[in-house]
């Protein structure tokens, strides 16, 4: 590499094709766009239950899937409330006991639609974690009365 030279002549032959070419020609305005018709992105909703994303491709079918949870939410109420139910049987007192709701989002396009299922599944829970305590608490009650009895006819 010399010093001093003029690197803009020695490129010149080089660029000088660059430069002169013109820009592609552009078609006239009169001319029509070729557009896609007809053609339509399909809006994908979701409803995640407990992690787990369910794809549904319409307001009802986001419905008759948390119908469908409902209906298994109802179920599922029960037989946690009755197996914490009896690990609790054994205790002295009765803690206050709340089931894990499960949780339940959709696609904002969806809430409108499903608030009133989600409420109705949270209402479940709460309803059957209710019913829990309150069976436990009827349970101890009637234990108390038992020992009662047995100390007056003892005495």
């Amino acid at each position: 590499m010399a010093i001093g030279v003029n690197w803009a002549e020695v490129w010149s032959p080089v660029w000088k094709a660059v430069w002169t070419q013109s820009p592609p020609e552009q078609p006239p305005d009169d001319t029509p766009t070729v557009t896609p018709a007809g053609s339509s992105r399909r809006r994908r909703y979701y409803v995640a239950i407990d992690g787990q994303d369910f794809p549904v491709a319409s307001e009802a079918e986001a419905v008759s899937l948390l119908q469908r949870a409902r209906a298994i939410a109802e179920r599922q109420a029960e037989v946690k409330a009755t197996s914490v139910e009896r690990r609790l049987k054994k205790r002295a007192d009765v803690p206050a006991v709340a089931l894990k709701t499960p949780a339940i989002s959709v696609a904002p396009e969806l809430r409108e639609a499903t608030a009133p299922l989600i409420a109705d599944i949270e209402r479940l829970y709460a309803k059957a974690s209710m019913e829990m305590e309150l069976r436990l608490l009827l349970e101890k009650q009637r234990l108390a009365d038992e020992d009662d009895e047995d100390v007056l006819l003892l005495s």
